[in-house]
């Protein structure tokens, strides 16, 4: 059983009302269980599990030789050097998921991060279609968008308009603003920690307790223009909430649509 700070036992849930196959990053050696959602703090933790399970550093900017699948008379693989960067991390890990036995995770450390889920898609905007391009160096897309009337470079409010459209498009735009709860147990209560991504300091010291040492989270993914809630209009964020509606559901606890909809009418009267 895992042992929280307070010496109480924590016994995971009998039942999860339905069992899902989620991706999840074991630490066997110190009993950790981190359940990754893109866009809350994922890089920064992969990193983090990464150092902890081996005990030194991911090897950013070293080279490496990445298999790419070629055809030319024939299918074959091809090697060609790579720098390492951050984003390699999620390779290292995978991207499989596998079906979750609560009593086998019974003596773990369950947690996940969550977000205000506007707020996670304007980061996943920002970070996916602006900085990292997601849409310019997809091949694929670029050749489609143009029969469907999208646009290459779409502001803000015209990605929020065809979201579902570029979703269909792209697995890299599916996978980084599709809904949190996708990631998630329909019971919060399976984990012993689900951590707000305004509170990862208390994340940070639960996690340093657990391994014994100080540790640290590195922060990661910062990269994109200064889109915030007030580039929004107000039919924009009507859509995202109501796209967004069974993870303010399933996190309210946490966040709530009545308070975003109050910070957008202050950011956007300033």
């Amino acid at each position: 059983m895992y042992l929280s700070s307070d010496n109480t036992s924590r016994v995971a849930p009998l039942a999860v009302k339905k069992m899902k196959k989620q991706r999840i990053i074991k630490l066997k050696r110190f009993k950790i269980a981190y359940f990754p959602i893109p866009k809350c703090a994922c890089t920064s933790l992969k990193l983090l599990c990464y150092y902890l399970e081996g005990k030194h550093k991911f090897p950013i900017k070293k080279i490496k030789l990445q298999r790419k699948f070629k055809f030319l008379f024939y299918p074959k693989f091809i090697f060609h050097p790579k720098i390492v960067t951050e984003n390699d991390v999620h390779d290292f890990w995978g991207y499989q998921r596998e079906e979750i036995n609560p009593y086998l995770l019974a003596e773990y450390f369950k947690f996940t991060v969550v977000r205000d889920p506007v707020k996670r898609f304007i980061s996943a905007y920002k970070n996916r279609i602006l900085f990292h391009q997601d849409i310019k160096n997809s091949k694929f897309v670029k050749v489609n968008i143009q029969e469907l009337g999208l646009q290459e470079y779409p502001e803000v409010n015209f990605f929020v308009q065809n979201l579902k459209e570029y979703m269909k498009l792209s697995r890299q735009i599916d996978i980084h603003f599709s809904s949190q709860s996708n990631h998630l147990m329909n019971d919060l209560g399976f984990y012993d920690f689900v951590c707000p991504i305004e509170d990862m300091e208390n994340l940070r010291s639960k996690l340093s307790q657990i391994v014994g040492t100080k540790i640290d989270i590195p922060k990661t993914q910062t990269g994109g223009s200064p889109i915030t809630l007030k580039d929004l209009t107000e039919e924009s964020l009507s859509k995202l909430i109501e796209f967004y509606a069974e993870d303010y559901e399933l996190l309210q606890d946490y966040y709530s649509v009545d308070v975003i909809k109050a910070e957008f009418e202050r950011v956007r009267n300033l």
